[in-house]
């Protein structure tokens, strides 16, 4: 139980950091869009965008199974206790 934790865990960060890269991407292309009124860099900046928010929609499950295992575990450690 504690390993599927620790990869969930591993995975959130993993996610977290996608998502800290691609909206800082998406940030740069608008910033170059705004300077250069080119729609080629806003419609990079758009895709960038949409990529971290279905990331978001990602950890969101993550930690819903996160937190799943977690009182999944914390029962059967009652379970255990009443039986001793």
């Amino acid at each position: 139980m504690n390993d599927e934790i620790d990869e969930l865990q591993k995975k959130k960060r993993c996610l977290q950091t996608d998502i800290d890269l691609l909206t800082t991407s998406g940030d740069e292309y608008a910033e170059k869009a705004e300077q250069t009124h080119q729609v080629s860099w806003i419609t990079k900046s758009i895709s960038f965008r949409r990529s971290a928010k279905k990331k978001s929609a990602e950890v969101t499950a993550v930690n819903s199974c996160s937190r799943s295992c977690r009182s999944s575990r914390a029962t059967n450690e009652v379970v255990l206790d009443s039986l001793l």
